[in-house]
């Protein structure tokens, strides 16, 4: 029950790309990565809050610098959008985030991942009732046999009953 799901979600969290980047995962357990909603979610997630932001410029000569610090005004940085500088910033550090936008991509991907998460689910409730029905008229199967048996022995009794009150 509950540890299921809390496996769950630190499997999630620590195959998300969040702490390790796809590439540098083990091969047996990186099918994990894209089986698991978390990279797709952070990813549309840090695009989605992020890109349109107004951002302040950074002055990289300051002496307190974040760990992304952008300067709008450097050349090749004056042409694009502030959220997509800063987005190419965060990829340095996290690599599953990027600044293109396939958030479209990802909701699918997530989408997916219900859909099939909804149809195993379905599968195995219909396998699992089906077992029980079946195991349901087994029951019945014997308790009428078991009830016939004895309906028919009552019904000798009864008879034997009948014939020793008779006069013959």
């Amino acid at each position: 029950g509950m540890l299921h799901f809390l496996a769950f979600w630190f499997a999630s969290y620590l195959f998300s790309g969040l702490f390790l980047p796809c590439k540098d995962l083990p091969v047996a357990v990186r099918w994990l990565y894209y089986v698991l909603p978390f990279a797709n979610a952070f990813s549309a997630v840090a695009y989605n809050s992020v890109v349109d932001e107004n951002w302040e410029n950074c002055d990289s000569k300051s002496q307190d610098i974040s760990p992304i610090c952008v300067d709008f005004s450097v050349p090749p940085n004056d042409e694009e959008e502030p959220g997509v500088l800063v987005l190419d910033s965060i990829n340095r550090l996290l690599p599953f985030i990027s600044s293109e936008d396939k958030r479209i991509e990802q909701m699918g991907t997530l989408l997916g991942i219900a859909l099939t998460a909804k149809c195993i689910y379905i599968g195995i409730i219909l396998f699992k009732s089906s077992r029980a029905t079946k195991l349901c008229l087994l029951q019945k199967d014997e308790n009428d046999d078991t009830s016939m048996s004895r309906d028919s022995s009552t019904d000798s009794a009864s008879a034997e009953i009948d014939l020793v009150g008779f006069d013959v």
